[in-house]
């Protein structure tokens, strides 16, 4: 991080105050969520996809500091108690399912990324990409790199019977599908090599509904 980052920083907290407030409103109406049913997990059983994370449920109150230092958690917003509460759940329901079929784990650089990363993934070896940074509170040259990197990552196709995780941000992916997911939320997408089909998201809250019917192999 360089000095030009704090001539930009009065700018910037102003734009991100008004991009967490209105941005989810706007990407609410425009983008039509489609909830996880039991064939959702057929799907993912039979690999091919991508699963993008937004990292948990994090403490709102205590904010990332500018510039952040990613060696750093002190300097950036945790995950919450609750929310980490919340991915150990999430977490014995992924074990159950195999893991989600997951070979490859990219992961954002921030603490709050890659402490849910370890939750959800524990054993799994991961890659931490520069790549996947919080997008929020750059500016447009500086998101490009980003945004190009996460569009390739959720069009490059993936083998069968194994799936590409993502774990990252909400804000880069409202930059790149025009959907801001909740926390902790996890969003299916389909690659087809020049571009992404959404199939359905799973919520933190649906994992004990979809394993009521275990997905076919299980």
């Amino acid at each position: 991080m360089t000095s030009k980052y704090l001539l930009h920083l009065p700018v910037l907290c102003v734009f991100s105050l008004v991009f967490w407030f209105l941005y989810p409103v706007q990407a609410d109406n425009e983008f039509t969520i489609i909830q996880a049913d039991h064939s959702t997990l057929n799907k993912i059983y039979q690999g091919g996809l991508v699963l993008y994370f937004r990292h948990g449920r994090t403490e709102t109150t205590i904010p990332d500091d500018f510039p952040v230092n990613y060696q750093d958690c002190s300097t950036q917003r945790p995950l919450s108690e609750a929310g980490l509460q919340e991915l150990k759940v999430i977490a014995k329901h992924i074990a159950l399912l195999n893991h989600l079929q997951a070979r490859e784990i990219i992961v954002s650089p921030f603490c709050r990324a890659r402490d849910t990363a370890d939750l959800l993934f524990p054993t799994h070896p991961k890659s931490i990409d520069i790549l996947q940074m919080y997008t929020a509170m750059l500016t447009k040259g500086e998101k490009a790199p980003i945004i190009k990197r996460t569009r390739e990552l959720m069009s490059k196709p993936v083998a069968q019977g194994e799936n590409r995780v993502i774990i990252a941000h909400g804000p880069n992916l409202a930059e790149v599908m025009g959907y801001f997911p909740d926390e902790a939320d996890m969003v299916i997408i389909r690659p087809l090599g020049d571009g992404y089909e959404y199939l359905a998201t799973v919520s933190a809250d649906d994992w004990d509904r979809l394993l009521l019917h275990p997905a076919a192999g299980q």
